[in-house]
C-alpha cells in the first residue's frame, strides 16, 4: 500500500478527531513505517532485493524487522504518539488517534505482504497474507475503493471544495501504481536495478522516503488549513 495508508490514516483522524483539530498526526503517523523504512534501506540496516516477477511491489522485503515488525511498530506508535501530544498543545485524544495511525500501518500491510513482517526483530516465523501476491488488480481495486471512501468521509468532514485536492492527488498516484506498469516506482525500480544492489538500494530508500512523507505532508497540510491560515 502506499496513498492507502494515508487513506487509513484520515479513517482513524475522522472517527476520533473534531473538524478543527490538525489530521496531520494521523496522516503521517500511519506512513512512518514505511518513511523509517527508506531510511534504514539507504542506510543498509534493512535490506530489499529486486524481483520483478513480483507485482506490484517489484520488490522482495528482505529485512523489514525493525520498522515492520509488529513489536517495533508498538513501539513506534508510542514515540510518535508522545511527540504529537506535546506538540498539539497535549491533547488526549491527539495521543490515541496518531498511536491508532501508526498501529494502521501494520494491520494494513498484514493484509497484503508477503509473510515477510514478524512479531518482533529477527523471529524466525513471519505474517503475511500475500493479497498483492496472489490477487494484485482485486487488491488494487479494493484500496481504490477504500480511497474514494476516505474522499467521501473528507466531503463530510470539511465539504467538497477542500476535499478536490486530496481526491486528484491520491488517485493520480494510485493510478500510477496499478500492478506492473512502468509508471509504478518500486516495480521499476525493482525491475531495473535488480542487479545492482547498491543502486536499488540508495534509489528504493529514496523512494520509501519521497512517495510517503511527500503526499502525507501534501493533503495534511491542505487539510489543515483554511484560507492560507492554520485551523488550530
Amino acid at each position: 500500500m502506499l496513498v492507502g495508508h494515508i487513506a487509513c490514516g484520515f479513517l482513524v483522524h475522522y472517527f476520533t478527531q473534531p473538524r478543527n483539530k490538525p489530521s496531520w498526526c494521523s496522516i503521517l503517523g500511519s506512513t512512518i513505517s514505511d518513511i523509517l523504512a527508506g531510511i534504514f534501506i539507504l542506510f543498509g540496516i534493512e535490506y530489499v532485493r529486486g524481483n520483478p516477477r513480483f507485482t506490484p511491489l517489484g520488490l522482495d522485503l528482505v529485512y523489514i524487522d525493525i520498522t515492520h515488525s509488529f513489536l517495533t511498530t508498538l513501539i513506534w506508535a508510542i514515540i510518535w504518539s508522545s511527540f504529537c501530544h506535546i506538540v498539539v498543545k497535549k491533547k488526549a485524544n491527539i495521543r490515541m488517534s496518531s498511536f491508532l495511525a501508526v498501529l494502521s500501518h501494520w494491520i494494513a500491510d498484514i493484509l497484503v505482504h508477503k509473510p515477510d513482517m514478524p512479531l518482533y526483530p529477527n523471529a524466525n516465523t513471519k505474517y503475511g497474507l500475500a493479497l498483492w501476491q496472489n490477487i494484485p488488480v482485486q487488491t488494487w481495486l479494493g484500496e481504490l475503493m477504500l480511497i474514494l471512501i476516505v474522499i467521501g468521509l473528507m466531503v463530510d468532514h470539511y465539504g467538497f471544495k477542500k476535499a478536490r485536492f486530496p481526491l486528484i492527488l491520491l488517485v493520480s498516484i494510485h493510478l500510477l501504481n496499478y500492478p506492473g506498469l512502468p509508471t509504478n516506482t518500486t516495480y521499476a525500480l525493482g525491475k531495473n536495478f535488480q542487479n545492482n544492489p547498491l543502486l536499488l538500494r540508495f534509489s528504493v530508500g529514496i523512494a520509501f522516503i519521497a512517495a510517503n512523507l511527500v503526499p502525507a505532508l501534501l493533503v495534511s497540510k491542505h487539510l489543515d488549513t483554511d484560507d492560507g491560515h492554520k485551523r488550530y
